[in-house]
């Protein structure tokens, strides 16, 4: 593979690090001073100098820095737009920079399935092990990366063997996702072009995969900015800043009622109240 060096992309109104360490994606991971992320495409290595974004990559750039880390983005009108009262202003000034990130659909889908009921480190482990089991490798710069495997290379996995890895229960979900994705039930490509309560719908049809997982998915992965995941973190935030909306009801109707406290950047008012009640 042909490596490619790049001296900076400009990364406007940019905290790599906070994006990265927030806890909205399992396929990055640090590598002296560097966030890497591995996939079919090749090794990509990122890493902040001011408000520039270096990087080099082994086989060329995959997909468009401004792409994965949505830099269009117009985060002064975000902020704007999301902050409704005091506390959400105040989070934001500590953590402004953080940007909603844009994750490869497949690594993001297994990473949440993987996610429910476990610690965000052991979820990293998670993929890594499955990678390094049964994906393919990539040698770049003396170093051996290891790829998640495709649908098809986990179909071939039993599910004795995807137990052992440590997915637990969650083993049984990935393995019938895996077949349904195989044999067209849901038609992933084709999610893209849905608007955010189809693309939810349509997911949830996976089996293992809920609204929690499904919210996560359609943020992280596919640019519906309107989505608000709710898990225990988060709950913990609303109920702390925002006990007048715990409605009622489950799930549902929270989630409803922050997207609409919040409006159509949701997603990226989840993510400030998520990281600030984790620091």
């Amino acid at each position: 593979m042909k490596a490619e060096l790049s001296p900076k992309v400009k990364a406007p109104l940019f905290n790599l690090e906070e994006t990265m360490i927030c806890g909205q994606t399992f396929c990055w991971f640090p590598e002296g001073g560097k966030w890497v992320n591995v996939s079919r495409r090749g090794v990509l290595k990122v890493w902040q100098h001011g408000e520039h974004l270096k990087y080099e990559c082994s086989d060329g750039l995959p997909r468009p820095l401004e792409q994965i880390f949505r830099f269009k983005d117009d985060l002064e009108e975000i902020y704007s737009e999301i902050s409704k009262d005091y506390v959400i202003r105040r989070i934001i000034e500590r953590h402004r920079g953080l940007r909603v990130i844009n994750d490869e659909l497949w690594p993001c889908l297994v990473s949440y399935i993987c996610s429910q009921q476990l610690r965000i480190p052991r979820v990293r482990r998670l993929m890594d092990i499955l990678a390094r089991r049964y994906g393919d490798k990539i040698s770049y710069r003396g170093m051996i990366y290891n790829v998640l495997p495709t649908p098809k290379q986990l179909d071939e996995v039993s599910l004795s063997k995807l137990k052992e890895v440590g997915l637990g229960y969650r083993a049984r979900y990935i393995k019938k996702t895996t077949n349904q994705i195989l044999k067209g039930e849901v038609d992933i490509k084709g999610l893209y072009k849905l608007p955010y309560s189809e693309v939810k719908r349509e997911l949830m049809k996976l089996h293992g995969v809920g609204e929690k997982v499904a919210d996560c998915v359609a943020l992280f992965s596919m640019g519906h900015l309107e989505a608000f995941p709710l898990d225990v973190w988060t709950f913990r935030a609303i109920a702390k800043f925002y006990p007048h909306l715990l409605e009622t009801g489950g799930y549902g109707v929270v989630s409803r009622s922050c997207r609409r406290y919040f409006g159509r950047y949701a997603g990226y008012a989840q993510e400030y109240l998520f990281r600030y009640i984790r620091k």
